[in-house]
């Protein structure tokens, strides 16, 4: 526990580094040496793969590759599970899914934790993205370390689609299309590699894609601005979603607190916000990381004395709260959605693709 917890602030420190929140120089160009070499051994893996020296292996079925070239907050689950609603009434279909600091991905295994009617283990054993995409779709969902062998696994249970979570970088497993997806907020992650920036991959390799989706892009006069730059690197065809949110919330509740535990936590601030809510106090923390029940507790306790009437969470959130928690307030998941404001012409010949991909496997 102790170990946990000293990671998450390492995670926090780095964070207001990157986001230019707090300034450390000599900190800061010890994480720009180690950026340095980060992105030349993601230069020279990415090299040895477009020469063959690396090999990538092919499964029996239409494989769609989901991710980005920055590191979480672009929207990839919400996109999966609005892609599984448009093929999982024709095809058989599968998720696979690394299940981010779960028991599965830790144990090394590949694990189907979906059946017909959602998620068969809990959300500490699989995690909280694929346990809400388990619960939220139609598809089978492979959770573990090794996606290829997820994939595998996928094909052998004669699904014909298989989505990929954050597949960009997994190039063992070969893809039949590749859809990557843009911060229209930091299209290029702070302009930096990790751990010195958001930078996972190289820009360039937004050559490979078959589709570019631009998310979190709320302002439409930002769009050709983005575009511009995303076409510099690749010929294929650009998209913009945007995020339509659902609150099943008494309208007599005005004052609420929010809590997180996600990349990009303004993001979600910033949606509540759009919905006219005064947030009286918040609490963030690490990317797939809940406070502990007693923190919950304390913070409820606090909201309510701040005159909250509620607390708004993610989804992803909602579903590692154990359900006879008792609060001082209830807790409401904000729902999200997404819909195509730029492209659907070309949102629509991809999915046409897909979908005559997908019948040469039936």
């Amino acid at each position: 526990m102790k170990k946990l917890k000293s990671v998450k602030l390492i995670e926090l420190y780095i964070l207001d580094i990157i986001e230019d929140r707090r300034k450390a120089p000599g900190f800061s160009a010890l994480l720009s040496a180690v950026a340095w070499c980060y992105k030349n051994i993601v230069r020279l893996r990415n090299a040895l793969y477009d020469m063959k020296i690396l090999k990538s292996h092919k499964v029996p079925a239409c494989v769609v590759s989901i991710g980005n070239i920055v590191s979480g907050g672009t929207g990839k689950t919400p996109l999966i599970q609005y892609l599984s609603s448009i093929f999982s009434d024709e095809f058989s279909t599968a998720i696979v899914t690394r299940g981010y600091r779960s028991a599965i991905e830790k144990s090394g295994k590949s694990v189907n934790i979906s059946s017909s009617n959602g998620p068969i283990v809990s959300p500490a054993e699989c995690g909280d993205e694929p346990f809400w995409l388990a619960m939220n779709t139609k598809s089978q969902v492979f959770v573990g370390k090794d996606k290829l062998s997820s994939a595998r696994n996928a094909a052998i249970d004669k699904n014909k689609i298989i989505f990929i979570d954050d597949g960009m970088q997994h190039r063992r497993l070969s893809r039949d299309f590749e859809i990557v997806l843009i911060d229209g907020n930091d299209p290029w992650g702070k302009g930096h590699f990790l751990p010195r920036g958001l930078l996972r991959d190289l820009p360039e390799r937004l050559s490979c894609a078959d589709l570019v989706v631009v998310s979190n892009l709320d302002d439409p006069e930002k769009w050709q601005e983005i575009k511009n730059g995303i076409i510099h690197y690749t010929g294929a065809p650009v998209i913009r979603m945007t995020r339509i949110f659902d609150l099943h919330i008494s309208p007599a509740i005005t004052k609420v607190g929010i809590f997180c535990g996600i990349a990009k936590p303004q993001a979600f601030e910033k949606a509540v916000l759009s919905l006219e809510y005064n947030i009286v106090d918040k609490m963030f923390s690490p990317d797939h990381i809940l406070p502990s029940m007693e923190k919950l507790k304390n913070f409820a306790r606090r909201c309510k004395d701040a005159g909250a009437q509620g607390l708004i969470c993610t989804e992803k959130d909602f579903v590692k709260i154990p359900k006879n928690l008792d609060l001082d307030l209830p807790i409401f998941p904000l729902r999200m959605g997404l819909v195509i404001a730029e492209g659907s012409q070309a949102w629509s010949e991809c999915m046409e693709k897909i979908r005559i991909k997908g019948r040469a496997f039936i």
